[in-house]
């Protein structure tokens, strides 16, 4: 009986290790970045060269908002032209986790959504 509630204790500590792990893994970055290093994990862009203060300073809003963490902005590599917007200079890049969403960004108004 002993050997039974040692077990399954062994097996709530794990679990609950894992989940400490996982949830610190998926934390959002809230610590500050400088430009330079988003600038490095973003430099897959498109457009980059035309757009690259914009993608920058976007790229910050979404880390200080929790929106994005640091390793999915590394992940994304960059904003990508949509090709639903093809007439509009509309970009976007994938955050959220495992609920990963698109993420747009109007690089004319800065609006993101």
């Amino acid at each position: 009986m002993l050997k039974k509630i040692g077990i399954m204790f062994g097996v709530i500590l794990l679990g609950y290790f894992v989940l400490m792990v996982s949830a610190s893994y998926n934390k959002k970055m809230v610590a500050p970045v400088s430009d330079q290093q988003v600038e490095l994990a973003i430099s897959q862009s498109d457009d980059f060269v035309e757009y690259r203060a914009i993608f920058i300073s976007s790229s910050q809003t979404l880390l200080q908002e929790g929106r994005c963490s640091w390793v999915e902005l590394e992940e994304s590599g960059g904003w990508y032209k949509s090709t639903n917007y093809k007439s509009k200079p509309i970009y976007f890049m994938h955050c959220g986790g495992l609920r990963a969403t698109k993420i747009y960004l109007n690089t004319l108004t800065g609006e993101i959504y």
